[in-house]
């Protein structure tokens, strides 16, 4: 939960910073991030900060909404795990390949120094459990996945090459999870 709103917003920063490099009129770049932050972003951003809100608050959901909710969230992540193989591509070039690995393998390894980071700046704000410092940082080296592809469609990059990169932090996460969580289960303890 914490994670994806905090790579959605530096997504769009990001996306912001080449789109001000490449256009020359300040009118348009300035009213293009934020046509793009209104019309991506402001339901996702919304939702985590409903969400927060209501944590912290301990806001009570009534049972009904709750199961509607369940139920929903129960379906959705199957379309996501679908959609996320839909972008598999295993042949590709090999210039495109060794891309590819340098990624996965910075995605898969430095994602943890990222976890880390995380959990201390989070620490400093909420207090938090061992479970939920176990569960930050196993998100943080999960493969590239939901995020990158629905950044495809703002930025022009080769789709091949990000389908190549989610094929191989997939089925190297096959690996590398089960190795973090053994990890994790040692130094959290």
């Amino acid at each position: 939960m914490f994670f994806w709103p905090v790579f959605l917003f530096w997504g769009f920063l990001l996306l912001f910073f080449r789109m001000k490099n490449t256009n020359k009129n300040e009118m348009v770049k300035k009213r293009t991030f934020i046509i793009i932050m209104l019309n991506k972003a402001t339901m996702p951003v919304l939702a985590a900060l409903m969400g927060i809100f209501m944590n912290v608050f301990e806001f009570e959901i009534p049972n009904l909404l709750w199961g509607f909710i369940s139920d929903f969230a129960a379906l959705t992540i199957p379309m996501i795990l679908f959609t996320i193989g839909l972008n598999f591509k295993i042949k590709m070039k090999i210039s495109a390949l060794k891309i590819a690995m340098i990624t996965s393998f910075s995605r898969l390894i430095l994602g943890f120094a990222l976890g880390l980071m995380t959990v201390f700046f989070a620490d400093l704000l909420f207090s938090m459990d061992k479970l939920t410092i176990k569960v930050i940082l196993l998100e943080s080296i999960m493969p590239t996945a939901a995020m990158s592809v629905f950044f495809v469609d703002f930025i022009d990059i080769d789709r091949d090459l990000m389908s190549g990169i989610i094929t191989i932090t997939t089925l190297l996460s096959f690996f590398t999870i089960p190795l973090w969580y053994m990890l994790i289960e040692v130094i959290i303890k």
